[in-house]
């Protein structure tokens, strides 16, 4: 049986690279055989309790946005073995304001062990935000070293879900997936 990959949350969880001063921290979630990686942006803190949260855990309180997420990735045939998400910024927020930018780049190193860890064969960016770091462009191809890197609209905001599904689809064609 495939693990799920766990990146020493000890280190994490004494991060302070950045000024964002949280005391959650997101981990990614998946199997070490993920051939799909999804790079979520950021995950909003949603009260003073600890809840081991996920990196799409703002998704619980939007059901349309989860059952968006749901529907692009069973719809483009993805096996949730086959699926890795993660968050760019780790710290929980509880807004969206200028440190984030800079918490976007101190995380980036978290990002570079999770790919090395997994080794997947396609990288997806979740939203503007996270393609903005990685200089793409929604909807197109990139060959960044040995991954294939795309992004589409974050589920939050995504109004295409058949330009999403379809898209995936193609991703996955290119690697042969």
């Amino acid at each position: 049986m495939t693990q799920i990959v766990n990146l020493n949350p000890q280190k994490l969880a004494t991060c302070n690279r950045c000024n964002l001063e949280s005391d959650f921290r997101v981990l990614g979630i998946g199997y070490e055989t993920a051939k799909i990686f999804f790079i979520n942006d950021y995950t909003l803190r949603l009260d003073d309790k600890y809840v081991p949260y996920h990196p799409m855990v703002e998704m619980v309180g939007d059901l349309e946005a989860k059952e968006t997420f749901l529907e692009i990735v069973l719809g483009s045939g993805i096996g949730f073995k086959d699926i890795y998400i993660t968050n760019l910024v780790k710290c929980q927020i509880r807004k969206k304001d200028n440190k984030i930018q800079q918490a976007r780049n101190e995380c980036f190193h978290w990002i570079e062990s999770e790919l090395v860890a997994v080794k997947p064969e396609v990288v997806i960016a979740l939203g503007a935000f996270v393609a903005d770091f990685f200089g793409l462009e929604l909807y197109k191809i990139e060959d960044l070293n040995e991954y294939i890197f795309t992004a589409i609209e974050h589920p939050r905001n995504i109004q295409l879900k058949k330009e999403a599904i379809n898209w995936i689809k193609k991703c996955k064609q290119k690697k042969a997936l």
